[in-house]
């Protein structure tokens, strides 16, 4: 058992620190893309990614999720080949309605997303879709090291394209780069899958129409509040390119994702290997709440820190490290800083509520931050740091209510606890 349990530690540690070199190296190249791109590009890509996240949730409809499930690698590979053709039904479904939208309504009409970005991001997000497919059966193999080398290249990737079409001063040569670096990712993937006994000998049409049905479920009730989920964390993308010009949304999208980046990392970590024990735990029936506790107050101590650094600091350190182009960018991050600093501290918590299996609890906060994030649109802004307050608001009375949740199940769980002994 111990050995298993060290087997499964380590092969968690080995994707971990793939996705944490991953972003070591994209922040590491960062002050140089910012000094070659004009905030106006870095709109343009996080406008494009607001747009990719959430579809890239659906694109195969969340069959993706069962490919692990199937004793059979056969039904395993099927399902592989029923969520590729999903990607690209999906997203040229999507793109035949987004040209519709704009060639007969005008619906996008001088709007940042014009046909051949367009083009990008549905073309992108079949990348995505097909790899992450194809990347559950490198985990099912237990490639673990693989699937961390194939993160780092697609990081490199990205970063070499982007460089590549900066100093070529080739038009949005960020979202090119973006998406060539996931059809980098998709090549080294299926050679990757290839080796691991993968092949196109394993497709069958009858197989696919038997486990699109027996794994009907996951589209049925997990594809609405999956897309919600991602949905909302765009919503403020979306607001801010409606009101505001394509420079301001620049200096926007290039403070979120130096902020996000940190808190996606963390909850990766937390989630996957501190709650492993907590897991442990809860499946013997033993009490959590220490290790409950000791992780928040964990995240607390780190939290604050970020709190104290961004929100006195925030614009001089955007300055010094991106360069005095993206001073406003710095301002914007030392007012975000308060509602990433509380999603430091609660997404990682997040996964406590379906390990004590209270995932009608979880789905009731997304639905109420989707809706809190769509009034986000109801107010009047004077300027972008006012909608920016707005934003702030919403978030942290949001995840103030998922922290509050989150206790709550726990408290539940121990009181439980208590009445058996």
């Amino acid at each position: 058992m111990q050995l298993i349990e060290n087997k499964t530690l380590k092969n968690i540690l080995t994707i971990f620190f793939g996705t944490a070199l991953a972003q070591v190296i994209s922040f590491a190249f960062s002050p140089v893309l910012s000094r070659i791109y004009t905030p106006n590009e870095f709109a343009v890509l996080g406008i494009a990614m607001a747009i990719i996240n959430p579809i890239s949730v659906i694109v195969c409809a969340r069959y993706d999720l069962a490919i692990l499930l199937p004793n059979s690698f056969k039904k395993s590979a099927n399902l592989i080949f029923l969520s590729s053709i999903l990607s690209i039904v999906i997203s040229c479904v999507l793109f035949i309605l987004y040209y519709i939208l704009q060639h007969f309504s005008g619906l996008f009409s001088g709007y940042v997303i014009t046909f051949n970005i367009a083009c990008l991001i549905f073309t992108t997000c079949v990348f995505i879709g097909i790899n992450q497919s194809l990347n559950y059966w490198i985990i099912k193999k237990e490639a673990f090291k693989k699937n961390a080398t194939n993160k780092v290249i697609q990081t490199l990737s990205i970063t070499f394209f982007s460089l590549v079409f900066g100093l070529l001063a080739i038009n949005n040569g960020l979202l090119i780069g973006y998406s060539l670096g996931w059809l980098a990712y998709l090549v080294v993937t299926f050679y990757q899958v290839k080796k691991l006994d993968f092949t196109f000998k394993l497709f069958d049409s009858k197989e696919i129409k038997v486990v699109a049905k027996e794994f009907s479920n996951f589209p049925k009730y997990n594809l609405l509040p999956a897309f919600l989920n991602a949905f909302s964390s765009s919503i403020p993308v979306y607001y801010f390119s409606l009101f505001f010009n394509l420079t301001e949304n620049g200096y926007f999208n290039f403070c979120r994702q130096f902020l996000v980046a940190p808190v996606s990392l963390v909850t990766v970590a937390v989630s996957q290997v501190y709650f492993a024990e907590i897991v442990k735990k809860k499946n013997a029936g033993q009490s959590i709440k220490n290790d409950v506790y000791l992780v928040l107050k964990r995240l607390g101590i780190l939290a604050i820190a970020m709190l104290v650094v961004l929100g006195i600091w925030g614009d001089y350190l955007y300055s010094l490290v991106f360069g005095g182009q993206w001073l406003a960018s710095g301002k914007m991050a030392s007012v975000l800083v308060f509602s990433i600093a509380l999603q430091l501290i609660v997404s990682p918590l997040s996964v406590l509520l379906p390990a004590l299996g209270r995932v009608k609890l979880l789905s009731i906060w997304q639905f109420i931050f989707f809706i809190s994030m769509l009034c986000l649109g109801l107010f009047s802004f004077k300027d972008y740091n006012n909608f920016i307050l707005i934003e702030v608001v919403i978030e942290v009375l949001n995840y103030g209510l998922y922290l509050a949740i989150i206790l709550f199940a726990l408290k539940n769980y121990e009181e439980k606890l208590r009445l058996k002994v």
